[in-house]
């Protein structure tokens, strides 16, 4: 693993297209993930769903995130 880095912690993720699912792990890096955002790809649709994480320590082990937005790309005119 890089340096800084301890492990993994498991993430729970809240509303949107993904509500209710565990997002594998991100890297522990020793510090609370508050305001960290991740992008997760959508598997039926080119298009990234973000969720943030607003609370200060895992609940039940799990970081939690909530949903924020669904990025679709950009098409061409």
């Amino acid at each position: 693993m890089s340096e800084g880095i301890k492990g993994t912690i498991p993430c729970a993720l809240f509303g949107g297209p993904l509500d209710g699912q565990l997002y594998g792990d991100l890297p522990d890096i020793g510090a609370p993930f508050t305001g960290a955002t991740v992008s997760i790809p959508l598997e039926t649709v080119s298009a990234h769903a973000f969720y943030t994480c607003h609370g200060d320590a895992p609940v039940d082990g799990f970081w939690q995130f909530f949903y924020e937005r669904t990025e679709f790309p950009a098409t061409a005119s």
